[in-house]
């Protein structure tokens, strides 16, 4: 049973109950069905199918939805400790063939990565240079930087 295969029982069965809970918020398990599907689809509109994914972020509820969505698109997740150095991040994603890094803003900006595209899932000021990950459309990356928020 794959992980979305997993998800996907317990959406079935308790779809209302609480999958994740922070201090912010409150998911439920229909919830973050929903979030997967949907992050599921920009990232398979932006990669090849077995293309390497990585993730830097402390504990919230967007790493959840991206450890499930990741894998649900057909690509690799690659999990970076974000208690490492910047420079064992970046050795990571060279090793690993990593196309897409996503993450906390605040780390992303700590660290050079050989990576096609750079996805910080904060919410962050405009800027010219980023692009919202929820604005992302699945349509890919048609016009838009290489570096996305």
């Amino acid at each position: 049973m794959t992980l979305s295969e997993m998800l996907r029982a317990a959406v079935e069965r308790a779809p209302d109950t609480a999958a994740v809970i922070t201090e912010r918020e409150r998911v439920t398990f229909g919830e973050l069905w929903t979030r997967v599907e949907e992050r599921a689809a920009q990232i398979a509109s932006i990669t090849e199918p077995g293309a390497r994914v990585a993730v830097v972020a402390e504990n919230c509820t967007e790493y959840v939805v991206l450890y499930y969505a990741i894998p649900h698109a057909g690509r690799i997740l690659v999990p970076l400790n974000h208690r490492l150095h910047p420079e064992e991040w970046r050795a990571t994603l060279e090793r690993s063939s990593t196309t897409v890094l996503c993450g906390e803003r605040a780390l992303l900006e700590r660290c050079d990565t050989p990576v096609d595209h750079v996805i910080a899932f904060d919410q962050a000021p405009p800027s010219p240079a980023f692009v919202s990950f929820n604005a992302l459309s699945v349509g890919g990356l048609k016009g838009c930087p290489q570096r996305l928020v």
